[in-house]
């Protein structure tokens, strides 16, 4: 017989909310003494029989990072309320299980039931009232009206003569972001069952900072002329420790002096010895940096640096270079490797986090049937014809809709496995959110983090393969950009702008023997159209060693196009991710030499050029050729790469860079968008799916600026 959840183990301080109900109306339902009602939780109830649980303190968070009166908002709307929990019987199960579960819900709270109706909570806080700040929703007393002049008015002070008042000399801005542990010695380190406060704000460095993140001078310097202030959101993922209370806050900046606010969050660590959280920071609904902070637990004081710091992404003064986006809803997808998986933490608006128990072996897997499927679509034979070959690149209807109907599949079985399979509802939960996203509206997906390489142009996210909506495929209705430079060591700066004068240079590298290979002047053709284009100079560079000389020239022009044949190995294949090559005129190249031949160590390119690598019938291609290709040319200098990801038709992968670059290099076409608007010509107008092989290694704001 189960005993049931003991009764003094049930947390009574909560009360349940509907839907429609405002913050105002919640408040008044509250106790009046602070102490007690900031510690209340408030139930609400979601779809799936789970449950927004968050105590009023963390409603209290939400007010004054808003800095206005939401008292007349829905409480379900707003913006950073806790993930929801899930429920449980008090029934069936004992305290133990329960306490297991409990600790497996975001803020390790659990809604119990008796006959499907909460009854009380399962908690672990213990703050109390004496951690306090202000209350936001307190009335501010205001001072008498005297004469009708309202008394709390600023003074005015007494003039004096100009010529007696010196002006001051503008002070320099040494305002960092900074990262401390309240009350933690510098070489102290954490131990257990002890919580800490996280502290970040943005002021003149701190002694005590663990970590500061400079170049709020240059972020400043770019705000609108009626901005006054910029607010730059926080996300914290756990990993190794406990967090109570939200999960997300926002510091708000003002053009001179401190913060305006303090960001806290409440840790704990779990285990002894080295435990890391990640912090991610982002501006203008884009993630921008990732600081992942690693503590010493339980080791005595001085015995070994307490803290160390990574830091990736784009430096601070490159955050708000990009410009917002024009089109479809930002949605950003951080990923961060994991023992038994890949947390992904995904902001749009609000913040979602899910553990993916996937390994990279089965994501390896899942690439070798992609690309076999998609080889099978692209060698297709009719009256002993290959469809996709052709020089005529418009499919014949029968034969496209077979293809929509089998990559449906193939993009199907990726977003199952991906989202559902053998995760847990946590990430079932994201999948159904991002599929809700993608059917109502154009996003601009963003995907940063740990080299999770994924053909994302693939995945389909309707409910069935069947009857197949061209719409359900990412690459078809969004614009998705891997960011490569999360793959480096350190940030980077960034502009997503090719500025050019009246010439745009085009380094062309190319594999001659492409032409004699199929016999007709694929090639050259590309030659001949790229230097007919106004405005462009193309030089060729079709040899291995032309290839490493263009790398090492630091004089690198702003755009190189690539041509020929590749093979991409798979990490745990023979010789791994850098025996894959490039096969140009005279020989084939290994991304291992090429690092040898044009080292990361030598002066980067200047101009920061964008790759294009169009590798066509290349029968080994995958998006692994990226895992090392990548983050090595970004290292480089380079911009970003756009490139196939599988099998391509040579002719048609021509025709797609003719008119590619035709509108690229002529100015003003973000990268990203003119990347979307062509996959959906091909597939309206030429009924082929082929587009659907580009992957965009690279910011889509990237964009060609020509100087008047």
């Amino acid at each position: 017989m189960i005993m049931p959840i003991p009764q003094e183990e049930i947390n009574t301080k909560w009360i349940q909310v509907a839907e429609d109900e405002t913050v105002g109306a919640v408040l008044a339902r509250l106790p009046g003494d602070r102490t007690q009602r900031a510690f209340f939780y408030i139930v609400l109830p979601v779809a799936g029989g789970r449950y927004i649980v968050a105590r009023w303190v963390e409603v209290e968070q939400i007010a004054a990072q808003t800095g206005q009166d939401i008292r007349g908002l829905r409480f379900a709307s707003l913006q950073g309320l806790p993930q929801p929990v899930e429920a449980v019987e008090r029934d069936s199960m004992g305290i133990s299980a329960a306490r297991e579960q409990r600790d497996a819900q975001p803020g390790k709270r659990l809604v119990v039931l008796t006959d499907g109706q909460p009854v009380g909570l399962l908690t672990i806080e213990t703050l109390a009232g004496e951690t306090l700040g202000a209350d936001p929703f307190a009335p501010v007393p205001r001072r008498p009206v005297v004469l009708g002049i309202d008394d709390a008015a600023p003074e005015v002070a007494a003039t004096t003569p100009a010529t007696q008042t010196q002006p001051s000399e503008p002070q320099a801005d040494n305002r960092v972001i900074n990262g401390w542990v309240e009350g933690l010695g510098s070489n102290e380190p954490l131990q257990l069952k002890q919580v800490y406060e996280l502290r970040l704000d943005v002021d003149a460095p701190r002694a005590d900072a663990r970590l500061r993140v400079e170049g709020i001078n240059t972020l400043i310097q770019q705000l609108a002329a009626d901005q006054e202030l910029l607010e730059i959101l926080v996300v914290l993922e756990p990993g190794d420790f406990t967090l109570y209370g939200l999960d997300q806050q926002v510091i708000v900046v003002p053009r001179e002096g401190k913060s305006k606010n303090t960001a806290l969050f409440a840790i704990e660590p779990k285990k002894k010895g080295t435990s890391t959280l990640n912090l991610l920071f982002y501006v203008n609904n884009r993630v921008f940096q990732k600081i992942a902070m690693t503590f010493q637990v339980g080791r005595a004081a001085g015995s070994d640096k307490t803290i160390a710091i990574k830091a990736t992404g784009v430096a601070l003064p490159s955050a708000l270079v990009q410009p917002p986006r024009e089109h479809g809803q930002p949605v950003n997808v951080m990923i961060i490797k994991k023992e038994e998986g890949y947390q992904f933490v995904v902001q749009g608006g609000g913040v979602a986090r899910a553990l993916l128990r996937v390994t990279e072996a089965q994501t390896a897997d899942w690439i070798r049937y992609a690309r076999q499927e998609l080889k099978n679509i692209i060698y297709k034979m009719v009256d002993n014809q290959y469809v996709y070959q052709d020089e005529n690149t418009t499919i014949p209807p029968k034969i496209h809709t077979e293809s929509l109907k089998a990559l449906a599949k193939v993009g199907f079985s990726l977003y199952d496995g991906l989202f559902f399979g053998n995760n847990g509802p946590d990430a079932q939960a994201m999948g159904r959110l991002l599929s809700e996203l993608s059917q109502k509206r154009q996003l601009n997906i963003q995907v940063a983090g740990d080299r999770f390489f994924f053909p994302w142009a693939l995945l389909y996210d309707r409910d069935s393969p069947e009857n197949v909506d061209p719409q359900g495929f990412w690459g078809f209705k969004h614009i998705i950009e891997y960011t490569p430079e999360f793959s480096q060591p350190s940030p980077v700066s960034f502009d997503p702008n090719i500025m050019v004068g009246d010439t745009l240079d085009i380094g062309f590298v190319c594999n001659n023997a492409i032409d004699t290979q199929f016999s007709r002047p694929i090639l050259a053709d590309q030659r001949a159209f790229f230097n007919s284009l106004p405005g462009v100079s193309v030089k060729d560079y079709p040899n291995v060693a032309d290839l490493t000389s263009l790398l090492l020239d630091t004089n690198a022009p702003p755009l190189i196009y690539m041509y020929c044949h590749a093979v991409s190995k798979f990490p745990n294949e023979d010789g791994g991710v850098d025996d894959s090559t490039l096969g140009l005129t005279d020989a084939k190249v290994t991304l291992r030499e090429l690092k040898l031949a044009a080292s990361t160590r030598r002066p980067i390119l200047a101009r920061a050029p964008l790759v294009y690598l169009n590798a066509c019938q290349s029968a080994e291609l995958s998006p692994y050729l990226y895992d090392g290709l990548v983050p090595y040319l970004i290292a480089r200098g380079v911009r970003g790469v756009l490139g196939t990801e599988v099998d391509t038709p040579a002719l048609f992968a021509a025709e797609f860079a003719k008119e590619f670059l035709k509108r690229f290099v002529a100015g003003d076409r973000p990268l990203g968008e003119l990347l979307l608007e062509l996959r959906r010509e091909y597939l309206e107008q030429k009924n082929n799916i082929s587009g659907l092989v580009y992957a965009l290694y690279s910011s889509g704001d990237v964009v060609v600026r020509r100087e008047a």
